[in-house]
């Protein structure tokens, strides 16, 4: 029987705008991976990153927009689940970054 094929599990500063994203582990001191549980964020669930700089991201999850501390950001390990899409008023959109600006593809 042949192996299925996971996708590597990388920390989430490194993960893109616009993607979706499914959390794979939590690591760091037990007190910041015991907070971002109680949050929601535990092994399983989907995320997307909405904006992201040196000092922070916005993240939705479950919905909602949950701002995240970039080194807190380091201890969130993730696995890319869809690339490019947004939901839109329940319809999938393909985007394609191009030149600073999104265009949408049909």
């Amino acid at each position: 029987m042949l192996a299925k094929k996971t996708k590597p599990s990388f920390a989430l500063i490194y993960a893109n705008i616009n993607d979706i994203y499914e959390i794979s582990y939590i690591t760091g001191n037990e007190f910041n991976a015991q907070h971002l549980r109680d949050i929601g964020f535990i092994n399983g669930v989907r995320l997307q990153i909405l904006t992201k700089d040196n000092k922070g991201y916005i993240i939705k999850i479950y919905g909602n927009r949950i701002a995240i501390d970039s080194k807190i950001c380091k201890n969130i390990y993730v696995t890319e689940i869809e690339h490019g899409l947004v939901k839109n008023n329940d319809k999938q959109i393909d985007i394609q970054k191009n030149d600073n600006a999104y265009e949408i593809l049909k």
